[in-house]
């Protein structure tokens, strides 16, 4: 099966086989007390396997700009671990720079799609499907941190509209590992 993905898709399938892996290590770190550090991996892996994703689809400046974007957010995710947030409490800070900068590589990959124009129909293309994808779920991620106090209340805690986004993130990229191979 593996070998019928194409070469997106089966990044594709490895972000999904690293999310997998990470929630499942914070269920085991969860029982010996502390699962901070699994939140810290998941946003840094997560993060890191998009801009490669992104870095394999986007061209010249676009491509650049990605790469170099990529080597801030190491940057500045180790700096937040050493002097902002440590790595036993939830990583707020980085979840915002990561957030935005996948926000962004979504927003590049839309504007290469625009400026080249070569696509007739963009929801039969898979990294048409991905970007739309991970732009909901990361602006919306990004929209529930921001207002998560406002939205947090005993009925309804603001994780249940992460939940939610998350379910849909899993579907997309169920969806696009189902597409056929693109040539």
């Amino acid at each position: 099966m593996f070998k019928r993905l194409s070469a997106l898709q089966r990044k594709i399938f490895l972000l999904v086989i690293f999310t997998v892996g990470v929630e499942f290590l914070a269920i085991f770190l969860r029982k010996f007390g502390n699962n901070m550090p699994a939140f810290h991996l998941a946003t840094w892996g997560q993060v890191l396997l998009i801009a490669y994703i992104f870095s394999s689809i986007l061209n010249g400046f676009w491509k650049t700009i990605t790469r170099f974007g990529t080597l801030l957010f190491i940057l500045f995710s180790l700096l937040s671990i050493f002097f902002f947030e440590g790595l036993f409490v939830f990583n707020v800070v980085q979840n915002y720079v990561g957030n935005i900068f996948i926000n962004l590589i979504c927003l590049f990959f839309f504007a290469q799609l625009m400026i080249e124009a070569k696509v007739a129909n963009p929801w039969k293309e898979s990294s048409f499907v991905l970007t739309a994808n991970l732009l909901i779920y990361y602006s919306g991620t990004l929209f529930v941190f921001i207002l998560g106090s406002q939205i947090n209340s005993d009925r309804l805690p603001f994780w249940y509209f992460q939940s939610i986004l998350f379910i849909i993130l899993m579907f997309g990229y169920t969806v696009v590992l189902w597409m056929k191979a693109q040539k």
